[in-house]
């Protein structure tokens, strides 16, 4: 997760906490020192140091099994983090797993739920009717979880975002569209793959952080 810091209210990257450190203090610290030893060194001094995700946050879900998650910082459009949507089997079926998706928010926003606005694309047009029921459920599900928190959610059909970021798009082409887009946008990245050891980015992440960026275009 990137965090950013702030130093007695003053808000600062790793790099210039570093440096604040070795300026202020250069009989104590060396030129070689990490983000922790400066942290512990300027606590030590009587700092008031405080790190966690950068906030606000705007959080993107993709709807459904194959869908995902991601957490951009309201600041600088950065991503602090992503995952493929947790599922559990139910019967011989598989449906997103709230719980584990709830304690994974709780992580990656350090318990700050109220930091955030919560962007989940809506149900649409689906290949079949098991389909179009299990992205209901599944966007149910996600919708009871952050309204019982009474946090600040916002439905967002598909075509909508995809019309805002990438202009019309025939659907079949959308997926090569959004992945070349995304990595335009954060071209260092390090991507979610469909599977573990594989090449193939997971659609569903890519996803959850296009609905994220656009989720915080609308509280520019």
């Amino acid at each position: 997760m990137k965090t950013l810091i702030y130093i007695d209210g003053k808000l600062m990257d790793e790099a210039s906490v570093i440096h604040y450190t070795i300026a202020n203090y250069p009989n104590h610290v060396t030129k070689e020192i990490d983000i922790n030893d400066a942290t512990n060194m300027l606590d030590t001094f009587g700092h008031i140091v405080e790190e966690y995700a950068p906030l606000p946050c705007v959080v993107g879900i993709d709807n459904g099994v194959s869908g995902g998650v991601a957490i951009l910082s309201q600041h600088n459009g950065s991503i602090i983090a992503s995952a493929a949507m947790p599922c559990k089997q139910r019967g011989c079926k598989n449906e997103v797993d709230i719980y584990t998706l709830y304690q994974w928010l709780r992580d990656k926003l350090n318990g700050r739920f109220t930091s955030a606005s919560y962007y989940i694309e809506e149900p649409c047009g689906s290949k079949s009717l098991g389909a179009a029921l299990s992205m209901a459920s599944s966007f149910h599900s996600i919708r009871g979880m952050l309204e019982t928190k009474d946090l600040n959610w916002h439905g967002v059909p598909a075509r909508k975002w995809q019309k805002a970021l990438m202009g019309k798009t025939k659907i079949p082409a959308s997926k090569v569209t959004e992945q070349e887009l995304a990595k335009k946008l954060w071209p260092d990245e390090q991507w979610v793959t469909l599977r573990p050891t594989g090449k193939k980015l997971h659609d569903g992440v890519i996803d959850a952080v296009l609905i994220a960026n656009w989720g915080r275009e609308q509280n520019e």
